[in-house]
C-alpha cells in the first residue's frame, strides 16, 4: 500500500493526493524549504536504527500529534521512547473538522 492510497494521509499532511509525477516532484521540492521557512523538519525513514533525530544539535524535542483511536501509531512512539503528554481537544483540522490528538514528547540530547 503506498501512502497516497490511504486517504487520510492527504488531509493531515502536504503529500499529495494522487501519487502522479509532477505532484510527487513538487511534494518533494516543498520539502526542501521547510527549514528555511521555519515551517519544520522534513523525515524520511530509512532505517529503524537511525538517530539522526535526535543528534541534530539546535532540536531539543520532538513532538507527535496521534489520533486517540490510532493505537499502533500510539504505542510505536511509546516504544521509540515517546511520552503521552496529554489530549488537545479539537487540535487538528482534518478534512473539514476538527479532530483530538495526544500530544507525545521526547527530549534529545542537545
Amino acid at each position: 500500500m503506498s501512502v497516497v492510497s490511504d486517504a487520510l494521509i492527504p488531509l493531515i499532511t502536504t503529500v499529495p493526493a494522487h501519487g502522479d509525477a509532477d505532484a510527487v516532484a513538487a511534494y518533494i521540492e516543498r520539502q526542501r524549504g521547510r527549514l528555511a521557512e521555519g515551517a519544520g523538519y522534513s523525515f524520511a525513514i530509512a532505517d529503524r536504527g537511525t538517530a539522526w533525530a535526535t543528534s541534530l544539535h539546535d532540536l531539543r524535542r520532538l513532538q507527535l500529534f496521534v489520533e486517540p483511536w490510532n493505537i499502533g501509531s500510539w504505542l510505536a512512539a511509546e516504544a521509540c521512547g515517546y511520552e503521552r503528554e496529554g489530549l488537545l481537544r479539537g487540535w487538528e483540522l482534518i478534512g473539514d473538522e476538527y479532530k483530538d490528538m495526544y500530544v507525545y514528547g521526547r527530549l534529545t540530547s542537545a
